[in-house]
């Protein structure tokens, strides 16, 4: 799969991404053009979700409805780094997971 994703743009990398072009597409390209060789820039994010599975192509077409000791909480750290000699930009995600009540007892300490 990141293989299919080498030496495309943004909006064919996210074409499977519901919305993507119409909602984010624009910014997110100009995001990616003002990133320069001296300045790398890192993001992080989190998301609740209802199993653990990682890669998650499909979004369910109805909502499920679970108790919060049935869902996980997944976050994300991401990089982003202009290479000087290609102009290329070099993407690193480093995700991690755990069951939202594990998370929420270990955020108390």
């Amino acid at each position: 799969m990141l293989a299919e994703k080498m030496g495309h743009n943004m909006l064919a990398i996210h074409e499977p991404v519901a919305k993507y072009a119409d909602h984010v597409g624009a910014a997110v390209d100009t995001y990616f053009q003002r990133i320069t060789v001296e300045k790398p820039v890192w993001r992080s994010n989190w998301i609740i979700q209802d199993h653990p599975a990682l890669f998650q192509p499909q979004v369910p077409s109805a909502p499920l409805v679970k108790t919060p000791d049935e869902l996980w909480i997944r976050m994300e750290r991401q990089t982003l780094r202009r290479l000087p000699k290609t102009g290329g930009i070099l993407f690193t995600i480093r995700g991690y997971q755990q069951p939202l009540p594990e998370y929420l007892s270990r955020s108390k300490h």
